[in-house]
Formats: C-alpha cells, sequence, structure tokens
C-alpha cells in the first residue's frame, strides 16, 4: 500500500468499423521501445487496422518513467563481442550499477517485470471495459504476450507475434549482435 504509484501511458484508436473486433493491443519490443506515439506519420500506419478494430498503443510499465533512465558511462570492453562469456561479463556488471542506481532513487526493482507488464495489460483491458482483445507483438512484445497468454489467455480473441522471444530467451548474446 505504502509503494509509488506506477503509470502506464496508452493511447486508443477509435475504429471507423460498424461491428469491430476485440480492439488490438500493440505490444512493442525492446523491452524499453515507446508505442504511444502522437506523431501524425507513425499514427498513419495503423489506419488500416482501424477499419476493423480499435487500437490501443501501450508504453510498459516504466517506459516513460524519469526514474528508470540510466546509461552506461563508457564503451563496452574491447572483449565484449568476443563471445558469450566476456560479453556477459559485461552484462552483469552493468545491470548491477544499473540497479544499484535506481535502487538508491528509491526504486524497487522487482515491480518491473514481465509477470507485472502482463498484470498491467489485464488491468487496461479492465479499465477499458473489454471483454477480449487481441494482441499484435514484437520482439520483446511477444515475451509479454506469451506472458499474458499464460496468465490470461480466456481474454484473447487473436494474437500475432512477429520476432519472438519466448520464455527465458530475452537476453541478446554479443554474437548476436556482432
Amino acid at each position: 500500500p505504502d509503494a509509488r504509484r506506477i503509470p502506464v501511458a496508452y493511447l486508443r484508436l477509435f475504429s471507423t468499423a460498424l461491428a469491430p473486433r476485440a480492439p488490438l493491443f500493440f505490444l512493442a519490443g525492446g523491452p524499453g521501445q515507446r508505442a504511444v506515439s502522437r506523431d501524425p506519420e507513425s499514427l498513419e500506419f495503423w489506419r488500416p487496422f482501424l477499419a476493423v478494430s480499435d487500437v490501443v498503443l501501450i508504453d510498459q510499465r516504466g517506459v516513460a518513467d524519469p526514474a528508470l533512465r540510466w546509461s552506461w558511462d563508457g564503451p563496452p570492453p574491447m572483449s565484449y563481442f568476443v563471445g558469450a562469456d566476456s560479453g556477459g561479463r559485461h552484462e552483469v556488471e552493468k545491470v548491477g550499477r544499473a540497479a544499484a542506481a535506481f535502487r538508491a532513487r528509491g526504486v524497487d526493482i522487482a515491480g518491473y517485470t514481465t509477470v507485472e507488464n502482463a498484470a498491467d495489460l489485464d488491468a487496461l483491458r479492465e479499465a477499458l471495459q473489454l471483454p477480449r482483445v487481441s494482441l499484435l507483438a514484437f520482439s520483446y512484445g511477444t515475451h509479454l504476450a506469451f506472458a499474458y497468454l499464460r496468465g490470461y489467455g480466456g481474454h484473447v480473441e487473436n494474437a500475432v507475434l512477429i520476432g519472438n522471444e519466448g520464455p527465458d530467451d530475452t537476453l541478446k548474446p554479443p554474437a548476436h549482435m556482432d
């Protein structure tokens, strides 16, 4: 009860269909990519979808929170791309430093998980009074979609997942980035 509130931004674009299907929840990649945009060019992308259903663009938990901004203050070590071990050691150091910075700001990072993100999606579904939703997900968004399907699959009409990242597959080894 004493925890700070975590905002989750969303933008609902209303369908032009006479009998729209279940609203389409767009789950962006990253993790950390913003989905909400008011840029006319970005919004134009969604026009064909609006002929079928509403589109709900959702910023995942923490994406726009200034308390969660942190940047590595130097280049990766020269051995970063040599192999998974050298890259992994750097990632562990980087994550540890970021976590310490967040804790120093009073942020409990245990609340920023895929399971919590999935609960946010369902809370938004309930707040919008939607019996069912469809999912369109990309990259990390597919990881989130899998979690939502596991926990709340009865509320999903359709799901399209692009660039799938299954459970425990979100880490990107240096060899994949080379």
